[in-house]
């Protein structure tokens, strides 16, 4: 600002600029200039015009013209720009608790992207925090309890909390519904509840079968090219674990981590998924559950036992023992999760050449989708205080094309649409084994809900099935067992909503879908 006596006015405009508008400039500088000669009125016009320019904080384009006035004055005839500074944005903050914490260090360097652009533009700031371990569900119970609860959480019961109305339906966000079509039929009934919808996939994990690559060329287990060729038939799973056992160098065919309390759901359940109609011994169609499905499953793991071409000790043997066993060459097979990928090459980098195949099955013309879950999207805290629109902006970023593709690229997530990353290259020092991983999103399928179970102390299918498996009980009682434990299960629904009268009407409406089917698939369809 150039000091000039005179040019009180301008010395006004510019260090008060939200009280002048240019309205009120206008105004000051005609009046001014009435009480002037033409001549004076010219120099003041010249020189006010020059201050805005130069000292009010104006651009090169607002330039100014003198014109006469019927009273023969001059005045500014081209309207000076607006000198007042834009109002500040509020800004809300949106606190987000995750339950996954493989990939938090990319998550925080994508939300403070985030805040840095759309979220300075919108005034929207996140605060995100990982919980995890078994009290990460109660923690985020009580802190809505308390009031004092995040706005967005990824921990808890979608049924439950609808019922109670703790979480907001995502059709009530503004967009909701655009963000909902991007899915179309691929939502499992699992995120909805009531005929809403409370959380869609971000992300996938696949299952698949690890195989030591040296291993299967030192057995001599490979194609016409000389490489290693993974089974594709249960029946040639153990024929492998046969020839990949070398008792005298303790290397064996596969490793059944027993120790491991998923290990019956994980490596036996879900392996029989993809050999029946019938989804994890679930029948989506009728209401009920049905085991029989596991039956041939469990025949050829017992025969793999029983062929001693399991590592042994497996009661003793836990997953993350089984991994380092994998990655120190000793085993040729397990059954694995497409987040294995970054532990075999951080936790326990691998000293083999490894990859992964499809699940087996019992026949590869008759194969039905594997098991995969989804990584769910956070529910949205009924009670929030920050104003939808910013959440629903939140959302958007948080299940976006773009961030998928930055968290398969790092090997942390595969996206739910395969299609967003077929062409994609993984990072540097990613393991190509997650592009096999992800490509079986287009062979498998996730849970929907189903039934409520208490067994009221009985023995769990898995306490039933695994001494069949190890040789302590007989194949020949299978049959009788299996019909059993379907008994067992199915009274335990019964027994459940005899204790919770109140959930029923709900939960079956969720967890019974008449005319359920499931669609033959084809390895080929990974390629596609």
């Amino acid at each position: 600002m150039h000091d000039r006596k005179g040019d009180t006015k301008c010395h006004l405009v510019a260090y008060r600029p939200n009280v002048y508008n240019e309205i009120t400039i206008k105004k000051e500088v005609i009046r001014t200039m009435k009480k002037m000669t033409k001549a004076t009125a010219l120099v003041l016009g010249l020189a006010l015009s020059a201050g805005l320019l130069t000292g009010c904080g104006t651009t090169a384009e607002n330039t100014a013209e003198t014109t006469g006035m019927a009273d023969g004055t001059e005045t500014i005839s081209k309207t000076v720009s607006e000198t007042t500074a834009p109002e500040p944005v509020e800004v809300s903050t949106v606190t987000w608790w995750s339950g996954d914490s493989h990939n938090k260090d990319l998550m925080e360097k994508l939300i403070k992207d985030f805040n840095e652009t759309t979220g300075r533009e919108k005034g929207i700031n996140i605060e995100y925090k990982v919980i995890g371990g078994d009290g990460a569900t109660q923690a985020v119970e009580l802190a809505l309890k308390s009031g004092a609860g995040p706005d967005l959480f990824t921990k808890g019961d979608t049924n439950v909390m609808a019922q109670e109305g703790t979480i907001l339906a995502i059709e009530d966000l503004p967009g909701g519904d655009e963000i909902l079509a991007t899915y179309g039929d691929a939502i499992p009934y699992s995120f909805t509840s009531g005929g809403k919808t409370y959380r869609v996939p971000v992300g996938a994990t696949t299952r698949g079968l690890v195989y030591n690559k040296d291993m299967f060329k030192a057995a001599g287990i490979v194609d016409e090219n000389g490489e290693a060729k993974p089974p594709v038939t249960y029946e040639e799973l153990r024929e492998d674990a046969k020839k990949l056992t070398d008792e005298s160098a303790r290397k064996y065919g596969i490793i059944f981590p027993l120790k491991w309390g998923a290990w019956f759901d994980s490596d036996v359940g879900s392996n029989a998924s993809q050999q029946t109609t019938e989804f994890l011994y679930y029948n989506y169609d009728k209401g009920v559950y049905d085991f029989s499905g596991m039956k041939p499953v469990v025949e050829v793991m017992a025969g793999i036992y029983r062929d001693g071409s399991v590592y042994p000790g497996a009661d003793s043997v836990d997953n993350d023992s089984a991994r380092a066993l994998f990655a120190e060459g000793m085993v040729g097979m397990k059954f694995a999760y497409s987040f294995d990928v970054g532990v075999l090459t951080d936790q326990f980098p691998a000293k083999c050449d490894w990859g992964v195949a499809p699940l087996p099955a019992l026949d590869e013309n008759e194969r039905y989708p594997q098991y995969m879950v989804y990584n769910e999207s956070p529910f949205i805290n009924a009670k929030t205080e920050v104003p939808l629109e910013k959440i629903a902006e939140v959302y958007k970023f948080i299940v976006s094309d773009e961030v998928a593709v930055e968290r398969y690229k790092a090997g942390y997530d595969i996206p739910w649409n395969w299609d967003i990353v077929k062409d994609v290259q993984l990072n540097d020092g990613v393991s190509p084994a997650f592009a096999e991983f992800s490509k079986m999103v287009a062979i498998s399928q996730t849970e929907d809900y189903r039934l409520k179970v208490d067994l009221g102390g009985e023995e769990s299918a898995k306490d039933t099935l695994i001494p069949f498996i190890k040789g302590d009980k007989s194949l020949d009682g299978l049959d009788a067992a299996f019909e059993e434990i379907n008994k067992r299960y199915n009274n335990g629904v019964d027994r459940y909503y005899e204790a919770n009268a109140d959930k029923k009407e709900a939960d079956y409406a969720e967890a019974v879908v008449p005319g359920y089917t499931r669609n033959k698939v084809s390895l080929d369809d990974m390629d596609k």
